[in-house]
């Protein structure tokens, strides 16, 4: 525990509110999840006496298989148990730091839910081909460039500060350097390099 100096405790949402204050975020998904988990602890807990957070979780986790066994949907009810788990385990501890919760109320190990296998869903040639004249006609210049995306297999970095001096159309293949020096040599498909030559 911390030695930050005792205040007297505010009432539990007000001590859920400092909480998101007094986190650093590391993206903007992560502050979007913790303003969701902030906002789900709230509708289960109303006041210190309910501040459980095995049982928050549990009550949230059923109402979750409820509605997924109601509507017959397919795949796990993972990510978001999970997510809440993170969240009620940093609010604990910022609680337990400032005195307002003792560790027998926080006590007992908040389950975690295996994450199953993802099978990955590739695209036949037509639905990517679909894709891309869509993007096109949306915004050619843009459309162009996912294309080349798609064509180069670079990702969106590597492929927006592409220079010509770092492609040998002759050898067919784009030379970029990374960072300490060291190169890399990507092979790029002929339609990518028709599409360099004939569009920039």
């Amino acid at each position: 525990i911390s030695d930050l100096p005792a205040v007297e405790r505010p009432s539990s949402s007000k001590a859920v509110e400092l909480h998101e204050a007094n986190t650093a975020f590391g993206s903007k998904a992560t502050a979007r999840n913790l303003r969701l988990r902030k906002r789900t602890t709230l509708r289960f807990c109303k006041s210190w006496e309910e501040f459980q957070p095995v049982s928050i979780w549990k009550q949230y986790d059923a109402d979750g298989e409820a509605l997924k066994a109601k509507h017959d949907l397919q795949g796990g009810w993972v990510s978001s148990p999970n997510q809440l788990r993170w969240y009620l385990r940093s609010l604990s501890k910022f609680c337990l730091e400032r005195g307002w919760v003792s560790e027998a109320q926080i006590s007992g190990k908040i389950p975690r839910k295996i994450v199953p296998p993802r099978r990955i869903q590739i695209p036949s040639s037509a639905e990517v081909r679909d894709l891309l004249l869509m993007c096109e006609a949306e915004s050619f210049e843009l459309g162009q460039f996912i294309r080349w995306l798609v064509l180069s297999g670079l990702r969106l970095s590597g492929a927006a500060g592409i220079q010509w001096q770092e492609i040998n159309f002759s050898a067919g293949e784009y030379r970029r350097k990374m960072k300490g020096g060291c190169e890399v040599v990507i092979p790029l498909l002929p339609d990518a390099l028709s599409l360099l030559l004939n569009r920039w």
